[in-house]
C-alpha cells in the first residue's frame, strides 16, 4: 500500500467512524393521561348542643353519662332531672363519598352563673360514628355524648365549655 493510498484509507475511515458515531439508537415513546377529581368543600353544622340536664349533688358526686341517642345514666351519688340532649351534627358534601369524623376527647364546662370563674367539671367525649358515608345528596348526621365528672364539692351554677368536631374526606 502506498502512503496515499494508506492516507486516503485513514481519511475515509475517520469520516465513517464520524459517521457512525452521530448515529442514536431509535428512541421509543408512550403516552399518559393526568387526570383530578374536585371534591365540593365538606361542611359540618351543629343542630343540638350537648345538654347533661340538671344535676343535683346527693350523698356523693359521681359521673353523668349521656349517650348518643339523648340517653342519660345518672351516677349513685347524684340526682339528675331535666332532659338531656346529645350533640347533634349535619355534614354536607360530595354525594357518596365517605368521610371521617373526630371529636375533641374532653372539653372543660367552666362556671357561667352567677359568677364566672373558679369551678369547673370536665367531661370525656365521643361520637355515634368514626366515619359517615354521604347520601346520593351529599348529607350525613351524627351524634355526640359525654360523661361528665361531678365532685362531691361542685359549686352551684351553670357550667359551660365548647368543644369541636372536624369532618374530613377519606
Amino acid at each position: 500500500m502506498t502512503i496515499r493510498t494508506f492516507k486516503a484509507a485513514l481519511v475515509g475511515s475517520v469520516f465513517a467512524a464520524a459517521a457512525f458515531a452521530g448515529t442514536t439508537a431509535q428512541a421509543a415513546t408512550a403516552s399518559a393521561t393526568a387526570s383530578a377529581n374536585i371534591l365540593t368543600q365538606v361542611s359540618v353544622t351543629k343542630d343540638f348542643d350537648l345538654d347533661f340536664g340538671t344535676i343535683a349533688i346527693g350523698t356523693s358526686g359521681g359521673t353523668v353519662t349521656v349517650g348518643n341517642t339523648d340517653n342519660r345514666t345518672c351516677g349513685s351519688g347524684l340526682v339528675c332531672s331535666a332532659s338531656a340532649k346529645s350533640a347533634a351534627f349535619t355534614i354536607a358534601g360530595a354525594p357518596n363519598q365517605l368521610v371521617g369524623i373526630s371529636i375533641d376527647p374532653s372539653v372543660t364546662l367552666n362556671r357561667v352563673t352567677p359568677t364566672a370563674g373558679g369551678a369547673s367539671m370536665s367531661a370525656t367525649l365521643s361520637t355515634s360514628v368514626p366515619t359517615a358515608t354521604l347520601s346520593a345528596t351529599g348529607g350525613a348526621t351524627f351524634t355526640a355524648g359525654g360523661i361528665l365528672t361531678v365532685a362531691n364539692t361542685q359549686a352551684a351554677g351553670g357550667y359551660q365549655g365548647t368543644f369541636n368536631v372536624t369532618v374530613n374526606y377519606q
